[in-house]
Order: structure tokens, then sequence, then C-alpha cells
């Protein structure tokens, strides 16, 4: 069998180096099943580095929960003892939000009472810098005016190193390390503002 050591050391050394990041969230869950799983693959992805992965994830997690959220604040008069009844109400709430894009969620939610004015502008803000952009991939979203001085070297033209600044999103040869670095910087904040969102909201319908 193959040694496996040095990736097991390298895996427990990431986590040992990230584990501060979310240690006072990573065992509180949503006590959701519909949310937990998620969450839980998230914070696994922050504990061994994958922080473009965890950006992703983050993605999903919040699109599902404001949708799931939208649809719980709905009255129902049904006893959940009846799957087709059960069936049906749910079959109807898809057809409400199911197909809502991200901006228009975060706006019903704010318009429902159930996110304040200021968490809905702030989730715009990480709508428009992660969802948006690493979602669809999109340079100019992702790295803004960001630039990087680089040194071009070409013999047949000249015998120096010519150093020039070049905008990353119109770069794709800087796209791979810059964006890794911007998921290394703030895709942990983003997870930990969206997870502090839902557990704000539960309790507004789901009361003990």
């Amino acid at each position: 069998m193959e040694d496996i050591s040095p990736l097991t050391n390298d895996i427990t050394q990431r986590v040992q180096q990230n584990i501060e990041k979310i240690a006072d969230i990573i065992n509180v869950p949503y006590n959701w099943p519909l949310l937990d799983a998620i969450r839980h693959e998230i914070c696994d992805c922050i504990l061994v580095g994958s922080t473009q992965a965890a950006v992703t994830l983050t993605n999903h997690l919040l699109e599902k929960a404001l949708k799931a959220l939208l649809m719980h604040s709905e009255p129902s008069h049904q006893n959940y003892t009846d799957a087709a009844e059960i069936e049906a109400h749910f079959e109807n709430l898809n057809n409400q939000y199911g197909g809502m894009v991200l901006q228009k969620t975060i706006d019903a939610c704010a318009d429902k009472g159930l996110i304040t004015g200021e968490q809905a502008a702030r989730l715009h803000g990480f709508r428009n810098k992660f969802r948006n952009a690493f979602g669809h991939a999109d340079p100019k979203k992702t790295f803004g005016e960001a630039k990087k001085k680089i040194g071009i070297f070409n013999p047949l033209v000249h015998t120096e190193v010519q150093v020039t600044e070049v905008k990353v999103a119109n770069f794709p040869f800087l796209q791979d390390t810059t964006q890794k670095q911007i998921a290394d910087n703030d895709g942990t904040d983003y997870f930990r503002y969206v997870d502090s969102v839902i557990k704000d909201v539960m309790p507004k319908l789901f009361r003990q």
C-alpha cells in the first residue's frame, strides 16, 4: 500500500493553520438538515485551505437558505399528515421562489422583514464580488481594476527583461493565483457573514 502519510501530514498542518478562522462557529450548526450538510462542507473546505471551493459552496448556501427562508415565511394551514398536500404546498412555493435570481431573492427577504436593509446591502456586495464574478467566471467582475507588474522577455526583439504593469482581468496568465488570493483573503469572511445572517433569521421563523 502506498504511503499516504505525506498527504495526511499536509492536511493536518493546513487544518492547524486554518482552524482559528472558524473555531468559534464550526460546531454551531443551524440544526436544519436542509442546510447543515452544505455548511459542514464549507467548513471542511476552509480548514484544508480550499477557499475557492468554499466561496462556490457559500454562493449555493446563500441562495438555498434565502429561498428556503422565504418559503417558510409563507402562511401554511396544512397539518403535515398528507404527503400529497405537502408536496402541492411546496410545489407552489418552488414555482414562486425557485427560479428567482439572487438579487430579487435578497430584496424579497428585505421586503418581508426577514433581513435588515443593512444586511441586504452587504449581501448585495458579496453577490457582486463572489456570486456574479466567481459563479460566472467573469474576469472583469472578479479582478476589477487590479494590476500586477510582469516581466516580458523575447530574445528575438530585445536583450533585456521588459517590466510593465498589466490589468489582471486582461491577462489570463495571472488570473489563477490572483483569484486564489482573493478567495484566501475574503472567502472566509463571506461565509461567516452568510452564516450569521441565516442564524439571525431562523429564530424569527422557527420559534421554540
